[in-house]
């Protein structure tokens, strides 16, 4: 028995040898091409005008981006840029700002340069009973460093231009990019 266990470790091996040599490595960042998508989460700072319902300060920072490799360093896509924080005041549980629209991103192995032109908004809901929100065009840019393959460390402005609150964030995300 212990013959014929050597005997089929010995057969097998150069098989499976072969085998897993075969197999294609993973994509070079020069290899991108195709649909892309993308999550991140990070910390956010919130400047702007007290006015209206978004207060200064640090938020809870979310990302999502869907779109398409047009070149080895170009990237068009769809983004969802959103900073969420509690508030200070006991009628307000939850505010928002964010950005939506469409964006580029070029990259400059291992740097990346995003923007974005959208639709920037600001929300707020008050205690379950009501919501209130005011949208305006945005605007938004970024640098990233690639640390890993499809692993991005991103450091992003928005700008929203409203007429009683022009938000201004800053948020520091993790972004995984799939192709």
């Amino acid at each position: 028995m212990r013959d014929l266990a050597i005997l089929a470790v010995l057969f097998l091996a150069p098989i499976t040898d072969a085998a897993a040599q075969d197999q294609p490595p993973p994509p070079e960042p020069s290899q991108r091409s195709g649909f892309i998508f993308g999550f991140g989460v990070g910390v956010a700072l919130e400047m702007g005008d007290e006015d209206y319902s978004v207060q200064n300060g640090p938020a809870v920072a979310v990302d999502l981006k869907l779109g398409h490799t047009v070149s080895r360093s170009l990237e068009l896509f769809f983004e969802h840029r959103a900073h969420f924080k509690g508030n200070e005041y006991i009628d307000i549980d939850i505010q928002s700002t964010g950005i939506t629209g469409l964006g580029a991103a070029y990259m400059f192995s291992p740097l990346r340069l995003n923007g974005l032109v959208g639709l920037a908004w600001t929300a707020r809901w008050d205690c379950g009973y009501s919501w209130d929100y005011r949208l305006a065009l945005g605007f938004g840019a970024g640098l990233g460093y690639e640390f890993a393959p499809r692993w991005i460390v991103s450091l992003d402005i928005s700008y929203g231009i409203m007429q009683y609150r022009s938000p201004f964030t800053i948020a520091a995300t993790v972004n995984f990019l799939s192709f």
